[in-house]
């Protein structure tokens, strides 16, 4: 092979050579450009769902009245919402029968979310935050062992008392031909904090 063929060999090698290294640079970079626009683009989607969220929860809020009413957001499958709220609204029927007047609201139009919050009524009874949270864990116990209502003392008139006892047992027949109440029941103390263990659910205090 004669000189100038060698080095014309020689010069085809390197340039083979030169090529190679510099599409292995061009493919990792075009690698590397693509997992950047891919982070890029995660964090944007990212952004816009925590966006999307915060706008969410504030509209229910707003919604609500938390700004100005006290409600309280928290997070609650849709599932559990039903028997979440017709519990609670048992409740406004038990203090009652306690003796004084409790109003309950709730906003669930955000999904996996509700906001809701307890109204004491002026009924001429003075009622703090812990005899209602007691009351709130007997009523919840009354509940789950089959809605006995019978030995509660008369306090209003007896009119009253009986038929406030008979919607009372009505509404909880239904929800434990229909629901979980215990499940619920835990749910609901945790969230107002009636017991230490945390739900994965409620993790508002309310009181």
């Amino acid at each position: 092979m004669s000189s100038s063929a060698l080095g014309s060999l020689i010069i085809a090698a390197a340039i083979l050579v030169v090529s190679f290294i510099f599409m292995q640079i061009w493919i990792r970079e075009k690698h590397r450009d693509r997992v950047r626009r891919e982070k890029e683009t995660e964090d944007e989607s990212l952004r816009r769902y925590e966006e999307r969220i915060a706008a969410e929860e504030e509209s229910l809020r707003q919604n609500a009245g938390a700004g100005t009413g006290g409600y309280i957001v928290v997070d609650l499958p849709d599932d559990q919402k039903a028997i979440f709220h017709d519990l609670l609204k048992g409740f406004e029927e038990y203090a009652r029968l306690r003796g004084y007047r409790v109003t309950f609201s709730a906003d669930s139009t955000i999904e996996n979310k509700m906001a809701f919050k307890f109204n004491l009524s002026d009924s001429g009874t003075v009622v703090g935050a812990n005899r209602v949270r007691e009351d709130l864990k007997e009523y919840l116990e009354r509940v789950v062992k089959g809605g006995d209502f019978d030995d509660l003392p008369i306090i209003t008139s007896i009119e009253e008392h009986d038929l406030v006892v008979t919607i009372l047992k009505n509404r909880i027949t239904f929800l434990k031909a229909n629901y979980d109440i215990e499940k619920t029941r835990r749910c609901i103390m945790k969230a107002f904090c009636i017991e230490q263990t945390r739900c994965p659910y409620c993790h508002n205090r309310i009181f």
